[in-house]
C-alpha cells in the first residue's frame, strides 16, 4: 500500500473534529505507480470538498479514515473529560463531604423511632405464626437446648479436676509460672466452650427440625460463643480475681472493673449484631440505624469505662517502675485522657469516611480498631 496517500486524511480529520476560522490550505504529495502527482486541498472543505476528497481513497483507506476518526474522538472526549474532583475546588468538596456527614448523623437521629419499631418487629417475627403454645414449647425447647450445652460442659470439667484444682491452688511466684496457670486455665476454658458449642449444635438439630428456627437458634449460640470468648481473654490479661496472676499492674477493684463492663459493651455489640440480622433477614428497617446506635453507645461506654479507671489504667503504664523519669511519668498521667480523646476521633472519622459513600471501611473493621485502641 502506498503509505503518503494518508497524508490526505489529516486536513479531513481537522476539518472534521475541530471548528476552523480559516481555510485549510495545503500541498500533498503522493505516488502513484512510478509517477507523481499532486492534489490541492480545497479552501474549505464543504460536504461537496469532502465528498471529492473520499471518492478519490480507496476502499482500504476509507476503512482505515473511518476506524482513525473514531480513534480520535474517543481521544478528544477522554482528553476533554474532566472528573469532579478537577471540576471542583477542593474546599467545595470538603464542604460537601462535611455536609454529608452531618446529613447521615441527622439522617441516623431521624431514623431511630423507625429503628426501635422495626426491632420490636423483628424481635416478634420469631414467634409469629407460632401462637402462644407454639412460642412457648419454642422458648422451652431453647432453654432445653442451652442447658443441655451447659449440661455437657460440666461433665466434661469433671474428668479434668486435677487440671481445676492446679489452677485454683498454685500461686507461681515467677511470670514463666504465671504464665503457665494462666495458659492452663486458657485452654481448658477454650475447651469448655468447644464442649458447650457441639452439644448445643448436636441437641438444636435433634429439636428444631425446621430450618429457620436452627437458624435463628444458632445465632443465638453466636451471641453466646461471642461474649464468652471475649470474657475469657479478658480474664487471662485481667485475672479479676486472682492478684498473683494477672498480666498486667493495677489494683483488683480496676481489674473487675475493666472485666466486668468491657464484658457487658461485647455483649451489648453481639446482641445487637444478633437484632440487626434479623432486621435484614426480615426486610425491616432500620438496621443501619441500629448499627449507628450501637457503635454510638458502646464508643461513650468505653470513654466512660475509661475514665472511671483513669487512676488503674495509668498505674498499667507506670507497672512496677520505681524510678520514673519526668516523661514516662508525665505520658502515663495522660494516657487515660488522651485514650479518651482517641477514641472519639477514631469513631468520627470512620464515621466520616463511610458517609462519603466510598465504603473504603466496613463496620468490622471499625469494631477491629476500637479492640485495638482498647
Amino acid at each position: 500500500m502506498n503509505t503518503t496517500k494518508y497524508l490526505l486524511l489529516f486536513p479531513l480529520l481537522l476539518g472534521l473534529l475541530l471548528p476552523v476560522s480559516q481555510a485549510l490550505s495545503a500541498e500533498v504529495s503522493a505516488q502513484e505507480s512510478s509517477a507523481e502527482k499532486w492534489v490541492e486541498v480545497p479552501p474549505a472543505l464543504g460536504p461537496e470538498a469532502m465528498t471529492s476528497l473520499v471518492s478519490k481513497l480507496d476502499q482500504e483507506q476509507t476503512d482505515a479514515l473511518a476506524q482513525l476518526m473514531a480513534l480520535m474522538s474517543a481521544s478528544a472526549e477522554n482528553a476533554n473529560a474532566v472528573t469532579p474532583a478537577e471540576q471542583a475546588p477542593l474546599l467545595d468538596t470538603v464542604d460537601k463531604w462535611v455536609s454529608g456527614f452531618g446529613d447521615t448523623l441527622i439522617s441516623y437521629l431521624r431514623g431511630i423511632p423507625e429503628m426501635v419499631s422495626g426491632a420490636g418487629h423483628a424481635l416478634a417475627s420469631i414467634f409469629t405464626g407460632r401462637g402462644i403454645g407454639g412460642s412457648l414449647i419454642f422458648l422451652g425447647l431453647l432453654l432445653l437446648v442451652t442447658a443441655v450445652g451447659f449440661a455437657a460442659e460440666w461433665l466434661f470439667n469433671r474428668t479434668l479436676p486435677q487440671r481445676h484444682d492446679l489452677v485454683r491452688s498454685e500461686s507461681p511466684d515467677s511470670l514463666l509460672g504465671t504464665l503457665k496457670v494462666l495458659s492452663t486455665r486458657a485452654a481448658i476454658q477454650m475447651v469448655d466452650i468447644i464442649v458447650f458449642a457441639i452439644a448445643y449444635v448436636i441437641a438444636a438439630r435433634l429439636a428444631f427440625p425446621a430450618a429457620d428456627d436452627r437458624v435463628i437458634v444458632l445465632a443465638i449460640l453466636k451471641v453466646i460463643l461471642v461474649i464468652r470468648f471475649s470474657a475469657a481473654a479478658l480474664l487471662f490479661v485481667l485475672a479479676p480475681y486472682r492478684a498473683d496472676l494477672r498480666l498486667v499492674s493495677t489494683d483488683g477493684e480496676t481489674a473487675r472493673l475493666l472485666y466486668r463492663q468491657l464484658t457487658i459493651v461485647v455483649a451489648i455489640v453481639a446482641i445487637g449484631l444478633f437484632i440487626a440480622t434479623l432486621m435484614d433477614r426480615g426486610g425491616f428497617e432500620g438496621a443501619e440505624t441500629l448499627r449507628f446506635v450501637v457503635a454510638l453507645v458502646v464508643v461513650l461506654w468505653v470513654m466512660l469505662i475509661t475514665w472511671r479507671a483513669r487512676k488503674g489504667l495509668t498505674s498499667i503504664i507506670i507497672g512496677e517502675e520505681e524510678n520514673l523519669t519526668p516523661g514516662l511519668e508525665k505520658m502515663a498521667s495522660w494516657w487515660p485522657y488522651f485514650s479518651i480523646g482517641f477514641i472519639a476521633f477514631d469513631w468520627l472519622m470512620l464515621e466520616f469516611i463511610n458517609s462519603t459513600g466510598s465504603g473504603a471501611i466496613s463496620p468490622g473493621q471499625g469494631a477491629l480498631s476500637l479492640a485495638l485502641i482498647i
